[in-house]
């Protein structure tokens, strides 16, 4: 039978793999690129007064995020291209890998824990 709202074959990812795509991502803070001036802020209709002294604050901060170049390397199934030909971070798919990736590391934490535990090089872990 077919789902209209099937997404495909579900194909689980590799721990292992999670991992090595977040360890190769770069996050950047870019410098605020203030298009439009306080003038024209003041003077939008659209701006309610008691937002404005928040949006101008706001203009003087960084701004935090992957850069989908190089995303587009690392990680390729997390970047779209938009109608204007701009490349797009899918969040959800980046997502979806580091908790992959946090459950990989989990599990080699709790291996390694057990390791120590067994050989007297760490007090066992009171649950």
């Amino acid at each position: 039978s077919s789902d209209l709202n099937s997404r495909g074959t579900a194909i689980p990812i590799d721990g292992e793999q999670a991992v090595s795509i977040i360890k190769n991502l770069n996050g950047f803070y870019y410098e605020s690129n203030s298009f439009i001036s306080q003038e024209e802020l003041e003077n939008n209709e659209f701006v309610r007064p008691e937002a404005l002294e928040g949006i101008l604050g706001d203009r003087n901060k960084h701004s935090v995020s992957l850069s989908a170049e190089n995303l587009s390397e690392v990680f390729p199934d997390a970047v779209r291209t938009d109608p204007e030909a701009r490349l797009c971070i899918d969040y959800d798919a980046v997502i979806t890998m580091l908790a992959e990736a946090v459950k990989q590391q989990q599990s080699e934490i709790e291996l390694l824990r057990k390791t120590l535990e067994e050989n007297g090089l760490m007090e066992p872990e009171k649950r």
